[in-house]
């Protein structure tokens, strides 16, 4: 083969997403839906962790139900999108460079991820902080997690772009993991609140 290199060693390669052959393939693919409904509706079937409904997509992404299926096939004809008993998932290469696009487009992704979150907030109950139970537990157990919440110091440490260094004003003084967390997450609803 190529240089040496046996089979199993190029096709490793090739599902690497630094791959000049694949970028190349993705950045192509990218290029004819960049602008169009199609490109918006990838980017929030990146939001997904596993698949998402025909529903789910073109509600978060604000498509009609014909510009979402248009859209939809365009996606599956550029081979981006599987399909599976009408749920729509990607790759995690794809995702890999969808969740890129999305980080090179704040402005866009700013908006998939609130209309994803308010979603699924949507008709479940509600706690005192505006949130699904749900959803508040979720964040709250994931965040929890984070080993970067294990004292004030280490998550200071991670403020430091320009998006997220406001948030150091904010951060509690305690080492204490749960008030950390219960810190972080008033702060992202009370400015996700006065956003709206």
């Amino acid at each position: 083969m190529a240089f040496g290199h046996d089979v199993t060693t190029i096709l490793s390669r090739l599902g690497q997403p630094n791959n000049d052959v694949t970028k190349f393939c993705f950045e192509e693919a990218i290029g004819r839906i960049k602008g169009k409904n199609s490109y918006k509706l990838l980017l929030t079937l990146s939001l997904f962790t596993t698949d998402a409904s025909r529903e789910a997509l073109g509600n978060i992404s604000d498509l009609s139900v014909l510009d979402r299926d248009d859209s939809l096939v365009e996606l599956e004809m550029l081979s981006l999108v599987n399909v599976k008993e009408g749920q729509f998932s990607l790759l995690p290469l794809t995702k890999t460079y969808a969740a890129g696009e999305l980080a090179n487009n704040p402005k866009l992704g700013n908006r998939l991820r609130l209309a994803f979150i308010k979603y699924f907030d949507r008709s479940e109950q509600k706690t005192s902080a505006g949130l699904s139970a749900n959803l508040y537990n979720r964040l709250r157990s994931t965040l929890l997690e984070c080993q970067e919440f294990d004292s004030n110091a280490r998550l200071r440490s991670v403020f430091v772009t320009k998006e997220l260094a406001p948030l150091q004003n904010s951060l509690p003084e305690t080492d204490s993991r749960v008030a950390l967390v219960d810190g972080i997450i008033a702060y992202l609803l009370r400015t996700l609140v006065s956003a709206n």
